[in-house]
């Protein structure tokens, strides 16, 4: 017990800070109507057009609004964080009530969906940076790394909570019922908002027009190699690992390794579980010094994990790499917003958050690709290649970018 308590203070210690401690609980909210509202989508559309094409259209609309990333990021720089997050959650309450109120009135169609969808795919892209930059704004440098972590370990939770309650309400009482819960949880997410007390605002110099500012944001990037390495390593995560995870993995319980339905939601469990640990570990351990290797270990273990999956045709030692690969997923994802947001000053984190949203555009890519493979090459080829190809890439971001910001890296050469 003596030893626990210790721990435990210093996975948590972030959360001992008023504001961030809100902020923390905001995420985790919007990170739960996110799980579970893709959930309830899918169904939705699967139910009013039987089309799995459209089901799949419904998933990439979702991240549309990430194209607008950098013009996100300009918005978040220019203007109050908490007044903006507050305003795009109340268009996100209008989105849900919208939903809501079609699912009761009876006058729901397909089309409603997804204009709803990109309406709200773009609140999302404004919402994401802003959020990340204000992360930073409440916490110390010191605590930076526990923060960024303890927020991960919210989205790793939530993904495995949000469609577990979204499928039993949406079985028991009906997608009206699911709108109608997540509209409550929007509104305790307003609540939490509203707790935060912002710091004395940082002064501006002059405001230039939008597409400067985005300008000078891709040059800040441009010349600050670990900003950088981030966020290439970023692109590379959404292009060859993810869509393991996103598009893949039914393929392989149903035809690899033969377990069926049941055998996938343990096999998505175990990827989630293990990035759940991989993000408490940074939270208990991490600094930010330390999250240029953290980042460069955990992706390139991310990367040769697959590797080892796709060689494997038995069950539960998939399984087992899958855990392990989610440690490396959690420990690559964090230290890379870890990275971001502690080697960029205030005024330029929401544009360079709104960079680093561009690169979720990359996993509907990926996920393209790695379909038409499978289909040629069948799916253990596919990862084994994609694996392979995310390890080159890596090492070539670390001698271009991570060993000239940091000659500690050199011996992990």
């Amino acid at each position: 017990m003596d030893t626990v308590m210790p721990g435990l203070v210093q996975t948590l210690q972030a959360l001992r800070i008023r504001n961030f401690r809100y902020l923390w609980l905001s995420h985790t909210l919007s990170y739960f109507i996110q799980r579970m509202e893709v959930l309830v989508l899918g169904w939705l559309v699967l139910e009013l057009t039987n089309s799995p094409f459209l089901v799949g259209l419904i998933g990439a609309l979702r991240f549309g609004g990430s194209l607008i990333g950098p013009l996100a990021g300009v918005v978040a720089d220019r203007f109050n964080r908490r007044q903006l997050l507050l305003l795009v959650q109340c268009l996100i309450l209008v989105q849900m009530g919208g939903m809501f109120l079609l699912i009761w009135k009876g006058w729901l169609q397909a089309w409603h969906i997804f204009a709803i969808t990109l309406l709200g795919g773009v609140n999302r892209a404004f919402e994401w940076p802003t959020q990340q930059a204000l992360t930073a704004d409440l916490v110390q440098e010191e605590e930076l790394a526990n923060g960024v972590a303890l927020i991960n370990a919210a989205s790793n939770v939530t993904s495995i909570l949000g469609p577990a309650l979204g499928g039993v309400v949406l079985a028991w009482f009906g997608p009206g019922a699911c709108y109608g819960l997540l509209f409550v949880i929007g509104l305790l997410q307003m609540a939490t908002l509203y707790q935060i007390r912002m710091p004395s605002p940082m002064a501006k110099g002059k405001e230039h027009s939008l597409w400067q500012e985005i300008r000078t944001g891709v040059h800040y990037s441009a010349h600050h190699p670990l900003v950088l390495a981030a966020l290439a390593t970023a692109v590379l995560i959404n292009l060859l690992g993810f869509p393991l995870t996103f598009s893949l993995m039914p393929v392989f319980a149903r035809d690899i390794l033969a377990v069926g339905a049941d055998g996938l939601g343990f096999l998505t469990a175990a990827v989630g579980g293990g990035s759940l640990l991989g993000s408490l570990l940074v939270a208990s351990r991490g600094t930010l010094h330390q999250a240029a290797p953290l980042m460069l270990g955990g992706t390139l273990g991310w990367m040769g994990s697959m590797i080892l999956f796709a060689l494997l045709p038995w069950y539960l030692p998939a399984l087992l790499v899958l855990g392990v690969m989610g440690i490396a997923q959690g420990l690559s994802m964090a230290n890379i917003a870890i990275l971001i947001l502690g080697h960029t000053t205030p005024e330029m984190r929401g544009r360079i958050m709104g960079l680093r949203s561009m690169a979720i555009c990359a996993l509907p890519v990926g996920s393209l690709v790695a379909g038409a493979a499978t289909e040629l090459l069948g799916a253990p080829l596919t990862v084994l290649l994609s694996g392979i190809l995310g390890i080159g890439l890596m090492c070539g971001i670390h001698r271009q970018f991570l060993r000239v910001a940091n000659p500690s890296l050199t011996r992990l050469s």
